[in-house]
């Protein structure tokens, strides 16, 4: 079951209620990330350096929600890039365990439900195994998360799911990047020089 977040940003309540609860640990949970953070200490950063980087951050993607909600009205959605990704039913982290009905194919987008922000987006044609495994965003979402508990801030990860990506791996690749180019979520490479992330290195 899915329930839709809500439009209204800035409204912490909302997101957390608009998530699909799972009883099983969470893969992003403190307990996931052991391994990594103790082969790969980070030195937290400073809570007004964290603060500011994240309101850039959420005023540039919240800028850009309200210019698209005026061209998705006028297009009609015609292009897939005008989906909004906080839109889009937010799940909890386990979110391989949802039913294959939905399909495989998929652009995924990782958020920080609290403020909220886009931190990384992503795409893969086997969605139910793309994070059991090794990935990158995994140790960025793990600083991330050391430095926010350090200076007692909150954090609630989720993650959406754009079911209409082309099974075809070059056309799902170029879709991928016109998200990533268009929202600039820190986490992806591409948009590291945009707002000097730490916790990549």
């Amino acid at each position: 079951p899915t329930i839709r977040s809500q439009e209204t940003s800035g409204c912490r309540k909302s997101h957390r209620s608009s998530i699909v609860e799972y009883q099983q640990d969470s893969l992003f949970s403190t307990n996931s990330y052991r391994v990594a953070d103790r082969s790969e200490p980070y030195l937290p950063i400073s809570l007004a350096i964290l603060l500011d980087w994240q309101e850039r951050i959420k005023k540039f993607q919240q800028k850009l929600r309200a210019e698209q909600a005026c061209q998705s009205h006028l297009f009609n959605q015609i292009d897939p890039t005008l989906i909004d990704p906080f839109s889009l039913p937010i799940y909890r982290e386990e979110f391989y365990r949802l039913s294959k009905a939905q399909g495989d194919a998929c652009i995924y987008f990782v958020f920080d439900l609290t403020i909220p922000l886009l931190l990384y987006i992503g795409e893969t044609n086997h969605c139910y195994t793309r994070w059991q495994g090794l990935h990158d965003c995994k140790i960025y979402l793990s600083r991330y998360r050391s430095v926010l508990n350090y200076h007692q801030q909150k954090i609630e990860i989720g993650i959406s799911f754009s079911w209409d990506a082309p099974v075809a791996k070059q056309a799902r690749l170029r879709l991928e990047q016109a998200f990533i180019g268009k929202w600039r979520p820190p986490f992806n490479k591409e948009n590291w020089h945009y707002w000097q992330t730490p916790f990549v290195s």
